[in-house]
């Protein structure tokens, strides 16, 4: 498929007036495969930061139910069931921090109807190791309630351009934990609003506690 889109990536490339990367992490990818030269300007995705905005009350009750969150951290990803968004990751992660009964863990995600078996090892493999604090919202209009209550996102992507959850979290004031995909590293510094972190799941559980 990559090679695919490449070959009509140069066959249209000649009528265009110019280019628009997402991120300058994706103009260095394409700059690769550009044969003839082209304006071209990075913006990345766009977020409303007065619609993001962590002053806003929003309902957040029907998010748990009966489970109690009084006292607790929430860790929250929002990333559809795709295998290369690494929710995975999220839940070995969860495992590792098993003992830590004050901890959370959210996602939002829709699941692909090619997507539903995967979706159904990720349930198994939450029930076989009893994670009671796992949860998995699905089909909301609005992601705003749900970054309002969560204390750190996740981004665990092996791939994004320009991540307009992690962008939305920012808007939001949450600590941003993120794998070095796109530009997250011009805006993320570590100890001050986020950490960059590896697939290295041990070595994010460890950066998390310190963080916690």
């Amino acid at each position: 498929f990559q090679k695919l889109f490449h070959i009509i990536f140069r066959i249209l490339l000649p009528y265009s007036n110019g280019i628009i990367f997402s991120s300058n992490r994706s103009k260095d990818y394409y700059s690769k495969i550009i044969t003839i030269k082209k304006k071209n300007v990075v913006i990345q995705s766009g977020v409303d930061t007065t619609f993001y905005n962590p002053d806003i009350n929003f309902d957040t009750k029907d998010f748990f139910l009966n489970f109690d969150i009084k006292d607790r951290k929430i860790l929250g990803m929002i990333a559809n069931i795709n295998p290369i968004k690494r929710v995975d990751h999220f839940i070995e992660l969860n495992i590792l921090l098993k003992k830590h009964k004050d901890l959370v863990f959210l996602v939002i995600c829709n699941v692909p109807q090619n997507q539903q078996k995967l979706f159904n090892e990720y349930k198994k493999k939450i029930q076989k190791n009893k994670l009671k604090n796992f949860f998995f919202i699905h089909s909301i209009d609005d992601v705003r309630p749900f970054l309002k209550i969560i204390d750190y996102y996740f981004c665990l992507s092996d791939y994004e351009s320009s991540p307009v959850s992690v962008w939305e979290a920012m808007s939001m004031s949450k600590v941003i934990f993120s794998k070095d995909v796109g530009d997250v590293r011009r805006f993320i510094s570590n100890d001050i609003n986020g950490q960059i972190i590896t697939s290295d799941i041990n070595e994010t559980a460890e950066i998390f506690l310190n963080v916690h």
